[in-house]
């Protein structure tokens, strides 16, 4: 079978289709994105309406994020600093870590899971993108086991879990489109958590 890599080529600036699901379930709020790289999910979020605050130790990203925002007319809270030293001073009713937790260790990916789920506020949600172990070892620092993203947030309604490809993306090094494989996570906290 021939696959119509050009339909499925990852443009950065195409919106993560979990991060639009988002609006199915909270219309507006208090957004955290967790590293937003290129920023179309906090741009996105904050076009829909969203108070968005954006956390990444990259000066390069927040500046390019803030000059895309300038542009746009949209606001969003910059904050540089590392993901697991923020320390947020309110609560969140949408956080957004797409495509960061593989850079972490497995004790640093727990307590940031742990941190995301109570800094958000009942009924909001998590959403959650990372590559899997179904990738070539070495390349990151960890990759998520089937199902152990899921069994982080047991006591949550999953609203969508998946364990797939990603879109097709050629990095400018590269001469070769490829695809990795990531998990993908959407869940809602619920009001009161159930037992584990």
């Amino acid at each position: 079978m021939q696959i119509d890599k050009q339909k499925e080529y990852l443009d950065n600036s195409q919106q993560e289709p979990l991060v639009e699901e988002v609006l199915k379930h909270i219309s507006s709020g208090l957004a955290l994105d967790l590293g937003p790289g290129s920023g179309r999910d906090s741009m996105f979020l904050a076009a829909h309406g969203f108070n968005v605050t954006a956390v990444d130790n990259d000066k390069i990203h927040l500046s390019t994020l803030n000059k895309k925002c300038e542009a746009q007319e949209l606001t969003i809270r910059l904050i540089n600093t590392d993901i697991n030293d923020y320390v947020p001073d309110t609560g969140f009713d949408v956080i957004v870590c797409n495509m960061v937790l593989h850079f972490f260790t497995p004790k640093q990916i727990q307590t940031l899971i742990t941190k995301m789920q109570s800094w958000t506020n009942p009924r909001g949600v998590n959403v959650v993108v990372a590559y899997s172990d179904k990738n070539p070892v070495g390349k990151r620092p960890y990759l998520f086991k089937p199902n152990e993203l899921k069994d982080f947030y047991k006591r949550w309604d999953m609203l969508t879990y998946e364990e797939k490809p990603t879109p097709w993306f050629k990095l400018p090094s590269e001469s070769k489109s490829r695809r990795n494989h990531a998990v993908y996570l959407l869940a809602q906290k619920v009001e009161k958590l159930r037992k584990r």
